[in-house]
Order: C-alpha cells, then sequence, then structure tokens
C-alpha cells in the first residue's frame, strides 16, 4: 500500500513539473480594444450567444422570425443594416412547412437567404459535437444569425439542469460565435418559480443565463386587460447599457399559394415602453402579486384607522378581509409595516390597533 502510495504521489509530481514547464505568462501590453459589433443595434451582439426568453404564448418565434426576415433583407437596425446575409433556423417544436416558414414569408423574409441543417427540415444539430461543420458552412453562405428554437432541445443527453453539463454545450457554441462573427439566438422558456428577478427566471440551468451576453424577454403586458399587447424587454446586457421596453402584438397574416390560403402569425412593433423587464415581471410574479396585495393593504389598514381610531384588532381583520379579499396575514403584516400600536384593554384583555402618534 505504500509502495502505491508513493507511486501516485511521484506520478502526481511529475505531472505538475510537465505543467508548470508548459505554463506560460502573457503582459496585456499593446493588447487591441475591440468595441462589440451589434446584428440588432444594442440588443443582439454579432459573435456572441444571446437569449429570448419567454412563457408560452409571448410571440418569442414569432419574434424570431421578424428578425430573422430583416437579416435576410438587410433591414434589421445595426452592422448588417443595407447588407442582406444568411440565417440558420434550428427548430423542433414547429413545423417548417405549416407555421415557420409561413411566418417568414409573412415577415418578408428572402427563403433564399434561410437555412436549416440537414435535408429533412428536421433538426439535425447537436452541440457540441456538429459545431466545426458547422461553422465551415456558415462561414461559406455568410450566416449571419443562427436560431436555436428551442436551444434547450440542442443539447443531446447532457442534463439541462446541471451547470457543468450545459457549460460543456454553451462554452464552445460561444467559440464558435466569437470566430465567425455569427449571432447565436437560443430561445428558452421562463420557469413557474414566481420570482420577480428576470434572469432566475429563465428555465433550466443558470449557466444557461451566465453565459449568454444579452438577453431578451418576451412578456404579455400585465396592465393590458385585452391580453394582447406584449413586452419585449432588456433584463441582461453584459456588452452596453441595457436597451429599451418596446411594445409589440402579434397579428395574422393570409400567405400562400401553393396549398392555399395560410394563416401566419406576425409581429407588429409599437414603440418604446418606459418599463424595464424588472417591472414587468414584478407585476406578473407571485413575489409582486404579493407585495401587490400588501401594499393594498398598508394604505386600506392606515385609511381605516385614521377614520375609526383605537379599535378591536378582530374587528379590523373581519374587515380587511371582507373589503380587500386578503388574508389574515396579509393584514397582519401590513399592521407590522405600519408599525401599529398594539395595546390591551379591559378586564377581558381585549386588543386593540391604532396608529402611531
Amino acid at each position: 500500500m505504500l509502495n502505491e502510495d508513493a507511486a501516485r504521489d511521484k506520478y502526481l509530481a511529475a505531472k505538475a513539473e510537465q505543467r508548470l514547464a508548459s505554463l506560460t505568462l502573457t503582459s496585456l501590453a499593446g493588447l487591441e480594444l475591440r468595441r462589440a459589433r451589434w446584428l440588432w443595434k444594442g440588443r443582439l451582439a454579432q459573435g456572441r450567444i444571446s437569449l429570448l426568453a419567454g412563457r408560452e404564448g409571448a410571440g418569442k418565434s414569432t419574434i424570431a422570425a421578424d428578425l430573422a426576415a430583416a437579416v435576410t433583407v438587410g433591414k434589421l437596425p445595426g452592422g448588417s443594416l443595407g447588407t442582406p446575409r444568411g440565417v440558420i433556423i434550428v427548430a423542433t417544436e414547429d413545423d417548417f412547412h405549416v407555421t415557420i416558414g409561413p411566418r417568414l414569408v409573412a415577415a418578408g423574409a428572402d427563403m433564399a437567404r434561410v437555412y436549416v441543417v440537414g435535408s429533412t427540415l428536421q433538426a439535425e444539430l447537436s452541440l457540441p459535437g456538429d459545431l466545426p461543420a458547422l461553422e465551415a458552412q456558415a462561414a461559406e453562405r455568410d450566416v449571419a444569425l443562427m436560431v436555436l428554437d428551442p436551444m434547450i432541445s440542442r443539447l443531446g443527453s447532457l442534463d439541462t439542469h446541471r451547470d457543468a453539463e450545459v457549460r460543456q454545450a454553451l462554452e464552445p457554441l460561444a467559440a464558435t460565435a466569437d470566430r465567425s462573427g455569427m449571432a447565436v439566438l437560443g430561445l428558452i422558456h421562463l420557469n413557474k418559480t414566481g420570482t420577480s428577478d428576470p434572469n432566475r427566471a429563465i428555465m433550466g440551468s443558470v449557466a444557461f443565463a451566465a453565459v449568454a451576453r444579452s438577453i431578451l424577454m418576451a412578456q404579455v403586458d400585465p396592465d393590458d386587460e385585452t391580453r394582447m399587447r406584449r413586452l419585449l424587454s432588456h433584463p441582461k446586457n453584459n456588452l452596453g447599457p441595457l436597451a429599451s421596453t418596446l411594445a409589440y402584438d402579434v397579428t395574422e397574416l393570409t400567405v400562400g399559394e401553393d396549398d392555399g390560403p395560410i394563416t401566419a402569425s406576425k409581429v407588429v412593433w409599437h414603440g418604446e415602453d418606459g418599463r424595464t423587464a424588472f417591472d414587468i415581471m414584478t407585476a406578473t410574479s407571485s413575489e409582486g402579486k404579493a407585495t401587490g396585495k400588501r401594499k393594498s393593504a398598508e394604505t386600506w389598514l392606515e385609511d381605516y384607522l385614521e377614520a375609526h381610531g383605537a379599535t378591536s384588532v378582530e374587528a379590523v381583520k373581519l374587515a380587511g378581509t371582507t373589503e380587500l379579499n386578503v388574508s389574515r396575514a396579509t393584514i397582519e403584516r401590513a399592521a407590522k409595516q405600519l408599525g401599529v400600536v398594539l395595546e390591551r384593554t379591559g378586564f377581558a384583555g381585549q386588543c386593540t390597533w391604532a396608529l402611531p402618534q
């Protein structure tokens, strides 16, 4: 046993010496500084991975089709404006004939510049194994954008909830994007944790949000009673300031001639909105809803005690739960937040609440 330990220690020492002999340090003196370049100005960087996150019905795939179409005809505001370029679309959830193709046509795409991996319109790309071949093909066709819809499906057997395994796929993808200058847009769902933090709401491992340099988030406008208006916010940008939120809705357009009229979804943009991703998430998350209820309870309780003075705690809670349709615990939290004074009166020890002096 001692001989085995000694042999192992000798082997490890030899490996350490080899590593030390091959390790070099390089000074950054004279390093060339480069500015970030944008395929979509301020939102989608060239040569980087970005995410487009959102729940079902927010129009993520329709937005991706709109961006792809704009790239193919040189109309996306950014570094390729005025220069039509190629796009790769890797999709598994929607059919190209029935859904993706009509969306691209509705958005005005040059279909000759849209490419898929393989010849059967079925997603055949696996990360990271297919990256060398993909990089060469993308360079030949002047591809500026690759859409992965959804990104999670491209990781094959890797566990999408394990940080280390997600990085096995995404870090080589990031290197490929950097060398080729191709923007990679991965579509991804939001989880149902109810958090008000946009970056924590992304499904799967935290590595998805960590590796992405920019994150766009598609959400239904919480203030729109019709549920038609949507918002594209920008919760993360490692390469510059956050871009303003854009309002949009998804309409229907009739396209197609080969098999009769086809109804396709299309994005209609409505300009900027002053709210941030955090504002929108707070308004729609369970945390935000809970906060909103407590704030309403605080306002109600303050008005009630100003009008009634010191009042039985039970009477206040009964009135609050009846008028606001909230729990007794919410009224209690509101009282604590306001610093309400609790007093015991009478021989029965009745408790009253009153506003602090």
